[in-house]
């Protein structure tokens, strides 16, 4: 989940379009995050609303179900010999996008 590369430390997709897109005080704010294990929920809800406000979290989406797209589009030259295995694999890198949101 975001809130625990948070926890981590992760220089994240949402991490990075904050540090380009955000305010001063997001970035800010975001950094003192950054890496801290004891995060609380208030401060857990303030990163989150960060990602949200600055469209980090759009653009996070956004990206992902392109690169969905671009790895189902690969498999389809493969939907003739195996196309269970072929369903399986569209199947699961959609789930990819719902898990991650």
């Amino acid at each position: 989940s975001s809130i625990s590369d948070i926890t981590e430390g992760k220089k994240t997709l949402l991490v990075h379009y904050v540090y380009e897109h955000g305010s001063d005080e997001d970035k800010v704010r975001l950094n003192s995050y950054l890496g801290k294990h004891d995060l609380t929920d208030a401060e857990a809800m303030e990163a989150k609303e960060i990602f949200r406000k600055t469209g980090a979290l759009n653009y996070s989406i956004q990206r992902c179900q392109e690169k969905v797209e671009h790895a189902k589009n690969a498999l389809k030259p493969l939907s003739d010999k195996n196309p269970a295995a072929v369903q399986f694999l569209q199947a699961l890198a959609d789930y990819m996008i719902v898990r991650n949101i």
